[in-house]
């Protein structure tokens, strides 16, 4: 699941950039340039959260998919404390995801 939402995550990011630069049928007026704050703001926000989800979120869900059918004695860390560092490091990742949401919709400085 993890691999479905990391290329799902990509390729949002990659239609992002080709809407950012398509012209407005309305207006006629480019939708968003790069160099406007909520923009590389969002983006920069996504690369945090991804590089979280990467580096803590993916492995310590690994590690407990792995350790699943055996006890807390048994295993080499406790369940809890992978349940502890999935919990953590993904809800930094969801208020993350959450504030780029609100960045594209609010767009300060557009």
């Amino acid at each position: 699941m993890t691999k479905i939402y990391a290329g799902a995550s990509i390729l949002t990011v990659i239609f992002g950039f080709g809407l950012m630069s398509s012209t407005s049928p309305y207006t006629g007026k480019k939708v968003a340039s790069f160099g406007e704050t909520w923009i590389w703001l969002s983006l920069g926000l996504w690369v945090v959260a991804a590089a979280i989800a990467i580096a803590v979120v993916v492995p310590a869900l690994d590690r407990a998919g792995d350790g699943f059918a055996l006890t807390d004695r048994d295993a080499d860390q406790p369940a809890s404390s992978a349940v502890a560092r999935v919990a953590a490091s993904g809800g930094v990742v969801g208020i993350l995801m959450a504030v780029v949401v609100a960045l594209m919709v609010w767009q300060p400085g557009h």
